[in-house]
Formats: C-alpha cells, sequence, structure tokens
C-alpha cells in the first residue's frame, strides 16, 4: 500500500515537473507572436530553431549545411537529418519546439526504461525493481537531459538511438541495432566508436547491419531528396568542416573551427580538458599542439585499457559480460570524441543504470561500495558541474565519467574470466 502512495506521488510530482519543464523549453525557443502579443525570450536560447532551418532548407531547396538560427548558431549534423526535421518547418516555432519538448521527454522515459531492463538483465543479484531502477536511470541523468531538454538539443535522441542500439543487440536483433547505430551517428559521429568493439569481438552481422544502414542514411535516402551530386557535395562539406576542423589547430571554416576550442569549458572531452591545462598559463599555439599529443597519449592509454579488460568473452548477446563490456566502451565514446558538449553525457543512461543496479547489489562489498562512490560521485559532480560555472572549469563531467568507467574496468579487470562474472 504505500509504495502504491509513494508511486503515485512520484507520479504527480512528474507531472508538475514535466509541466513546468515544457513552459520554460517554449519560452526559451521565442519570441512567439500570438496577435499583437508577444511571448518568450526575446532572444531565442535553442538548438531547435538551428535543426528546423535546416528542415525549411530541404523545402526550400537550399544548402542545409549552411542552415544557422537568428543567434548564427549553425548545424553540424549530416545531410540526412535535415530531412528528418523537414516536417518541424511546417509548423511555426511555437508549436515545433512544444512538439519536440514532447518527443524529448518520452525519449527521456523510454531511454531509462531500456536501461532499466538491460540493468535487471545484466545483474539478476539485484534485487531492485525495474520500475525504481528507472527511476533511478532518470534522476542520474537528469542534470544532463534537463539541461539538453531546455536548449532543444539533438543529444536526447542520440542518447534513446544508443540505448535502442545496445538494447536491441543484446536481444538479437542486429539488423535494427545496426540502424539504430547509424541513425545515431548522422546526428553526432562519436558513437561509430561502438563499432570498435563489436570488430574487436568479431560480432560482423552487427558490422553489416551498420553498414547497410549507413548505405541508406548517407547515401539512399539523401541521394533521392537532394539529387546524387548535390548529397555528395552536402557530404564533402560535412566531412571538411566537422572532421578535419576537429583534428587541426589551425582555423579552418570560420565559425566552425571555434566550435572544437579546448578554452571552452562546456567542451569536457579529454582533448579539450587537456588543451585547456597546457594553455593555462600562455594561449599559444606549441601549448596546444603540446596539449593535443599528450591528449593523444590518454586516450590511447584508455583505449588499450578498455581493449585489455574487452577481451575476455565473445560479446554475445544476452551474456552479462557483453552488458557490463558495453559499460565500460560507451563512455570512452565521449573521452576520445574532441568534442564533447555537456549534453552529450546523456548517453550514460545505461552505464549509470547498470552501476546503479551493481551500487544497491549486496553480493560483494568491494564492488559494491566502489559503484556506490562512482554513481554517487556522477550525480553530486553532474549537479555542480551544470549549476556552478566555476566546478565545470574544473572539468567535473569528465572527471565523473572517469570514474564511472574506472569502476567498470576495475570490475571487468578483476573478474569475468569467462562468459559471466562472479559478482552477477
Amino acid at each position: 500500500m504505500k509504495n502504491k502512495i509513494v508511486r503515485r506521488i512520484l507520479a504527480v510530482v512528474a507531472v508538475v515537473f514535466v509541466i513546468f519543464l515544457g513552459a520554460d523549453t517554449v519560452y526559451r525557443s521565442g519570441p512567439h507572436r500570438f496577435g499583437d502579443r508577444t511571448w518568450g525570450s526575446k532572444a531565442h536560447r535553442t538548438d531547435f530553431t538551428v535543426y528546423r532551418e535546416a528542415g525549411l532548407a530541404v523545402w526550400d531547396g537550399t544548402d542545409p549545411t549552411d542552415a544557422h538560427n537568428a543567434r548564427n548558431w549553425l548545424f553540424m549534423s549530416m545531410p540526412v537529418v535535415a530531412i528528418a526535421m523537414a516536417p518541424f518547418a511546417m509548423v511555426n516555432v511555437f508549436w515545433g519546439s512544444l512538439i519536440w519538448y514532447g518527443l524529448s521527454v518520452l525519449m527521456v522515459w523510454g531511454s531509462a526504461r531500456l536501461s532499466a531492463r538491460l540493468a535487471r538483465q545484466a545483474i539478476p543479484a539485484c534485487a531492485v525493481s525495474e520500475y525504481w531502477l528507472t527511476v533511478l536511470a532518470i534522476v542520474l541523468t537528469l542534470p544532463i537531459t534537463m539541461s539538453a531538454i531546455v536548449r532543444g538539443q539533438p543529444s536526447l535522441l542520440v542518447m534513446f538511438l544508443v540505448t535502442g542500439s545496445v538494447a536491441c543487440y543484446l536481444k538479437k536483433r542486429d539488423w535494427l541495432a545496426g540502424f539504430c547505430l547509424m541513425a545515431a551517428i548522422t546526428i553526432k559521429a562519436f558513437p561509430a566508436l561502438l563499432m570498435g568493439y563489436f570488430l574487436l569481438k568479431g560480432r560482423f552481422r552487427m558490422v553489416i547491419a551498420t553498414a547497410v544502414g549507413s548505405v541508406v542514411l548517407l547515401l539512399i535516402a539523401p541521394s533521392v531528396v537532394f539529387g546524387v551530386r548535390e548529397n555528395a557535395r552536402f557530404l564533402y562539406k560535412w566531412t571538411e568542416r566537422m572532421v578535419l576542423n576537429a583534428y587541426s589547430y589551425e582555423a579552418k571554416q570560420g565559425t566552425f573551427r571555434d566550435t572544437f576550442d579546448g578554452q571552452i569549458t562546456r567542451n569536457q572531452s579529454v582533448r579539450a580538458s587537456v588543451t585547456r591545462l597546457f594553455l593555462w598559463g600562455e594561449d599559444t599555439a606549441a601549448n596546444a599542439n603540446t596539449g593535443g599529443r599528450v591528449a593523444f597519449a590518454i586516450n590511447l592509454a584508455l583505449l588499450a585499457a578498455t581493449a585489455w579488460v574487452c577481451r575476455k568473452g565473445k560479446g554475445m548477446p544476452g551474456q552479462p559480460l557483453t552488458a557490463l563490456q558495453l559499460c565500460g566502451v560507451i563512455p570512452l565514446m565521449l573521452f576520445v570524441s574532441p568534442l564533447t558538449w555537456n549534453h552529450y553525457f546523456a548517453v550514460l543512461a545505461i552505464p549509470l543504470t547498470v552501476g546503479a543496479a551493481l551500487a544497491l547489489t549486496k553480493t560483494d562489498t568491494r564492488v559494491q561500495r566502489l559503484f556506490q562512490w562512482g554513481v554517487g560521485g556522477w550525480l553530486v559532480l553532474s549537479v555542480f558541474s551544470l549549476t556552478t560555472r566555476f566546478v565545470r572549469t574544473f572539468d567535473a563531467l569528465l572527471v565523473a565519467a572517469l570514474l564511472l568507467w574506472g569502476a567498470f574496468i576495475f570490475l571487468l579487470a578483476r573478474d569475468g574470466k569467462g562468459s559471466t562474472p562472479s559478482l552477477v
């Protein structure tokens, strides 16, 4: 009876919170005009309008890769994403941002449900129900997802697609998993690192499924809309701006080069963090290059450590070891990417939920405490990082993600000689 009352109270709180958050989100996308009245932010603060402009370019027959909103924020995804956003250009910004908000809430809820279900399967010894693991997943990711929602970020779609891809793979639905993974890559490129795990494990069906998805999403679908030549030109421009700029210290393509500026504290990648450290005393190209080389060495070490602990097993779907290894690989996507904005960390939904399940599992006190520190540290640091600028300056989100990653690496290195670690 008490459990039912608590659930009802949580449901009421959630509904009220969603309503107020929705009002704030739509307000930020303003100004909105209703006849003679104007409501909303005077200078809108949302990325949704960037993607809506890209969708509008599809209808107008112009170049979506040059799309930008009134604040000159730029469209940085692949051409097929502009096609997907075209329906939002059919309605005004008010209704479009409201619909996008509703979809974003559903993405958060769906990702939490999938993560909780996966955690229950990966950690059978965990006595916490799927309902409460879902609540934990929402709470642990809330500092990130709330920020992403009000800013109209597509990172929540990336979170949902990556979570769905992993869930489908573990249920032996390789073709759907591959398509979801490729769809996530078209929005933000960093999920492509997951392919390294599947290649390492020889899961070629998953690799082929993702490759087929890339043909459909990168070549066939956009070519039908834009034409083969125009699509090829758009893809080349995206590669030049988002790949060459990302790994070059020389200024190219103007504002797109500024996107990868390591001095912007919202960029919490290893490279950006180390670069800021080397530029602390003197902002010079030599220091930036030195920082880049040090960051490369650190990322190489992180990759090597993850590959070493993932050598065990064959990556078979349905095995707890596979889920735990994927929990170690997912944070790595954020470390090695040259661009890791705060809202990208929403993709940690699965590792955080599985980590919470391990923190609540009493079969091994040492591991339980390790994950209590890892998950608890994440929650504290993520809250302070997004509310206190001083804390963010010291890369709190990156440190929190490294703590979580380290907990999984320790567990995998200590255990898991077979297909099932003794803990689970």
